[in-house]
C-alpha cells in the first residue's frame, strides 16, 4: 500500500494537473454525482455483505472516493466565496460538501471497525487525490501533462500496479 500512496502523490506531481476552469455548471456537477454515487453505493453494498478484510477494504474504498468528491466540491465552494458568505449559504454545493463529508466519515469509521486499520486506511489516503484529480479533469476541464518522460513514468507505474494486482489476486 505504501507504494500506492507514493504513486498517487507522484502522479499529482509528475502529471502536473492544472488548467481547471474554476467552476462548472450545475449539470456537469450533477453528471459527476450520477457517475460517482452509484459506484460508491455499489462498493459499500458489496462491502457490507462481506466480513473481515473484504468489508474493511470495500468501505475504505467507498469512503476514499467520497472524500475525493468532497475535495472537488470544496474547491468549487471556495471559488464561489467571493460572492459573499450569505450568498454561499444558498449554494447547493456547500451542502453537498457537508453531506459528502458526513457520508465519507461514517463509511471510514465503519471501515476502521470492520478490520485492521492497515486494511482500510490506505484506500482512504490514496483514493481522495485520485478521485479529486479525475473530477478536476472531467468536471472542471483540467488537464494532466503526460508528454515525454511523464507519460512513460505514469505508464510504467500503471503496468507495475497491474502486475502486482494480478500476482496477488491471480
Amino acid at each position: 500500500w505504501s507504494s500506492d500512496v507514493c504513486s498517487s502523490d507522484l502522479f499529482l506531481v509528475v502529471g502536473d494537473p492544472s488548467g481547471t476552469a474554476g467552476d462548472a455548471t450545475s449539470l456537469r456537477w450533477l453528471l459527476a454525482c450520477v457517475v460517482m454515487l452509484p459506484i460508491v453505493a455499489l462498493v459499500a453494498w458489496f462491502a457490507y455483505r462481506r466480513t473481515g478484510p473484504a468489508r474493511a477494504i470495500g468501505l475504505g474504498v467507498a469512503s476514499g472516493i467520497l472524500f475525493g468528491a468532497q475535495a472537488s466540491f470544496t474547491k468549487a465552494v471556495t471559488i464561489d466565496l467571493h460572492d459573499g458568505l450569505l450568498s454561499e449559504l444558498s449554494n447547493w454545493k456547500l451542502y453537498a460538501v457537508v453531506v459528502l463529508g458526513v457520508m465519507a466519515f461514517v463509511l471510514q469509521q465503519a471501515a476502521f471497525q470492520a478490520g485492521a486499520i492497515t486494511l482500510s486506511l490506505p484506500a482512504t489516503v490514496v483514493l481522495p487525490p485520485i478521485t479529486a484529480a479525475f473530477v478536476a479533469i472531467l468536471v472542471l476541464c483540467g488537464t494532466v501533462d503526460i508528454s515525454g518522460l511523464r507519460g512513460v513514468w505514469i505508464g510504467l507505474r500503471s503496468e507495475e500496479h497491474t502486475s502486482e494486482l494480478q500476482s496477488r489476486f491471480g
